[in-house]
C-alpha cells in the first residue's frame, strides 16, 4: 500500500513538472514570437518615419527656395514703383508680364509642413513603446513637439495679403491678370499702401529662421534613426 502511494505521488510529481514545463516553454515561445513581431513593427515605424524626414527636407527646400523667390518679387515690385528701399540692383523697367507675375506670387501664402503620418500613427496605436533606443524615443516626440511650435508662429500674426490685394483692387489690379493693363506702373505707383503691404509681405515670412531651427533638430534625428535602422540589417 505504501509502495503504491509512493509510486502514485511520484506520478503526480513527474505530471506538474511536466505540465510546468510546459507552461514555461509556451510562455518563452510567446514571449519569443511577440519580441519578434514587436522589432517587425519598429522596423516598419523608423522605415516609415525615415521616409517622414525625407519628405520634410524636401518640402524645407522647396519653401526656402519659394520664400526667396517672394523676397525677389517684393524687390521687384518695389523698384517697379520706385520705392526707396528696393534694392539698387533690381531693375525696374520690366515688362508688364514680368511685373504680373510678381504680384501673383505674392497673392499666395506659403506654408511650411511636416508629415506626421507615421507619428501620428505611433500615439494613436501606443506602437511609439516598441522603440527600444528610449533617447530616440525623446528624440522624436522633441521633433514634432517643437515642429508645432515654430509652424504655429506665422499664424500668430497678422497675415497682410489681404490689405495688399485690397490696396491693388482700389487702383484696379487684380494679380495674375494684370499683364495687359498699358498703365499698370502707373497704378502701382498711385496707392503708395502697395508698396507698404509688399514690405510686410515680407517680414510676415519667418521660415528662414524656422527652416534652420527644423533642420537642425530633423537631421539629428535622420543620423540617430538610421543607426537604429542599422540594427536590423
Amino acid at each position: 500500500m505504501s509502495e503504491d502511494r509512493t509510486e502514485m505521488w511520484r506520478r503526480l510529481g513527474l505530471e506538474f513538472i511536466a505540465i510546468v514545463l510546459g507552461v514555461l516553454v509556451a510562455l518563452a515561445v510567446d514571449d519569443w514570437r511577440q519580441s519578434r513581431a514587436d522589432r517587425e513593427l519598429e522596423k516598419h515605424l523608423l522605415t516609415s518615419l525615415r521616409a517622414d524626414l525625407e519628405a520634410d527636407e524636401d518640402d524645407a527646400k522647396f519653401q526656402q527656395e519659394a520664400e526667396q523667390k517672394l523676397r525677389d518679387a517684393v524687390d521687384h515690385i518695389l523698384a517697379v514703383v520706385d520705392n526707396p528701399l528696393a534694392p539698387a540692383t533690381v531693375r525696374n523697367n520690366a515688362t508688364g508680364n514680368e511685373i504680373d507675375a510678381s504680384l501673383c506670387l505674392l497673392k499666395y501664402r506659403l506654408e511650411l509642413e511636416v508629415s506626421k503620418s507615421t507619428f501620428s500613427e505611433m500615439l494613436a496605436t501606443g506602437s511609439l513603446k516598441v522603440i527600444q533606443n528610449t533617447d530616440l524615443r525623446k528624440q522624436i516626440a522633441k521633433y514634432y513637439t517643437e515642429s508645432g511650435i515654430l509652424l504655429a508662429i506665422p499664424n500668430r500674426l497678422i497675415d497682410p495679403r489681404p490689405e495688399f490685394l485690397t490696396a491693388l483692387a482700389s487702383v484696379g489690379v487684380v494679380p495674375c491678370y494684370a499683364e495687359h493693363l498699358p498703365d499698370l506702373v502707373e497704378r502701382l505707383k498711385s496707392e503708395p499702401l502697395i508698396a507698404t503691404h509688399a514690405l510686410r509681405i515680407r517680414s510676415y515670412y519667418t521660415g528662414d529662421s524656422i527652416v534652420r531651427d527644423l533642420r537642425e533638430i530633423r537631421l539629428s534625428l535622420i543620423s540617430s534613426v538610421d543607426r537604429e535602422i542599422s540594427r536590423f540589417e
